[in-house]
């Protein structure tokens, strides 16, 4: 194989909340994941237009400054960084930017939110395209949906965002947002089969297996069903983020968006007539290892076919 395909891929998501990093390398049995990391960062801004504090970024830098040691260690022949709603809405993202491309020696892309879909999409159907699928990924700055035909939708709805709007343990403003939104931006519609992806639902599957150690391929699968979402919900929204943080599944760091974060889901849940979903491990990280696979794939042959010329 040739060495441009076979080198391990690294792919970088800078969200509002977190910052995630897989590697993986193309086998010919499939991708294979050599590392694999998540930390919380909370580059989100509180609302648009308000700059990401300094000590945030400085966070952000050093969290990818150790992302970038990993893709060293596992010798990475390529990182592709993807900075979502954080990056989009800070008014002072040029200057952000490059401090953090220089923590990771790479060029971020701050993309929109319909490639943000497309690039989720793409990595949690790659086992299920067959059954044509919805996919949502509920994120801390926005909220994602695209359908079969591709054609994504971002949502101004996010689980951090919508905590920092409403403030803790305002659930009815923060359901009433969500319905607002949900009603205004999307409509009727039918949303199933549905997939669910991202921190949140994440959280929600761990949740619910009582998954102590977390990792994707542990809750990968997991059913959830609107029943016992509402009974969960219910119960999260009579503790305090102190008391959430005993929850077992649930990821630290997580206790106070993760009300709001379930508040998004049961509601568009609601709202659609919806039974269940089942959460998916694989998501926009996946989904930009798949095409920069492909693009690695295309160069190969195009150098093979130049070469043949020659």
């Amino acid at each position: 194989m040739n060495d441009i395909v076979s080198s391990p891929v690294a792919a970088i998501d800078i969200g509002s909340n977190s910052i995630r990093l897989l590697i993986q390398k193309p086998t010919p049995r499939g991708w294979v994941t050599l590392f694999q990391d998540r930390q919380i960062v909370r580059l989100g801004s509180r609302e648009k237009g308000v700059g990401i504090p300094p000590s945030n970024i400085k966070h952000g830098a050093r969290v990818l400054s150790f992302f970038r040691q990993q893709v060293e260690k596992q010798e990475a022949g390529k990182i592709a960084a993807v900075a979502t709603a954080a990056l989009r809405t800070a008014a002072n993202v040029e200057k952000v930017r490059p401090c953090l491309e220089e923590a990771l020696g790479a060029e971020i892309r701050v993309i929109s939110g319909i490639e943000e879909a497309e690039l989720t999409y793409l990595g949690a159907t790659r086992d299920r395209s067959e059954d044509k699928p919805w996919v949502i990924d509920i994120g801390g700055g926005s909220t994602e949906l695209i359908g079969p035909d591709r054609r994504g939708r971002s949502l101004d709805l996010g689980a951090l965002s919508l905590l920092e709007r409403k403030g803790e343990g305002n659930f009815s403003a923060m359901e009433k947002e969500a319905r607002g939104v949900f009603g205004e931006q999307l409509g009727s519609g039918t949303y199933k089969p549905l997939i669910g992806v991202g921190g949140t639902i994440a959280n929600l599957a761990a949740i619910k297996k009582e998954v102590l150690v977390f990792t994707e391929e542990k809750v990968h699968g997991t059913v959830i069903e609107r029943d016992w979402l509402q009974t969960e919900l219910e119960r999260m929204k009579r503790m305090t983020p102190r008391e959430r943080k005993e929850i077992k599944g649930l990821e630290p760091g997580r206790e106070d968006i993760i009300v709001p974060g379930a508040l998004i889901l049961k509601t568009f849940l609601a709202i659609h007539a919806i039974p269940q979903l089942s959460y998916s491990g694989r998501d926009i990280l996946h989904g930009i290892i798949i095409s920069e696979g492909g693009r690695q794939k295309n160069q190969v042959e195009r150098q093979n076919r130049e070469n043949g010329k020659e």
